[in-house]
């Protein structure tokens, strides 16, 4: 209403409305685009960020895996294989329970110590 009244007193013209329109959604198709890019570029890094944490976990378990030779080659099975895989399932279980959707319940270290 108030662009039919400034048109009509010939304060601005159909083709000055016509170009603040423009602009007005120029400027908004911008940030929409950068919005997107942005988009883009946190999705890209989430995943950049998965594939180093899948690496990560790799990594660990050949660490684990390399030790477990060593103490094979230094012919000290008997006794720390034992050790070993009871202090794995110890940590596993800990671990699968700092996840748990029930929030942090008691800790099985802290029931086992």
């Amino acid at each position: 209403m108030l662009f039919k009244v400034l048109c009509l007193n010939n304060f601005l013209s159909f083709k000055d409305i016509q170009i603040r329109k423009y602009r007005q959604v120029k400027g908004k198709m911008a940030y929409g685009l950068w919005l997107m890019a942005y988009g883009l570029w946190l999705m890209a890094y989430g995943l950049w960020l998965m594939a180093y944490g899948l690496w990560l976990m790799a990594y660990g378990l050949w660490l684990m895996a390399y030790g477990l030779w060593l103490m094979a080659y230094a012919k000290v099975l008997n006794l720390h294989i034992i050790t070993f895989c009871s202090l794995t399932i110890i940590f596993g279980i800990a671990h699968l329970q700092s996840h748990s959707p029930k929030g942090n319940g008691p800790h099985i270290l802290t029931l086992i110590i």
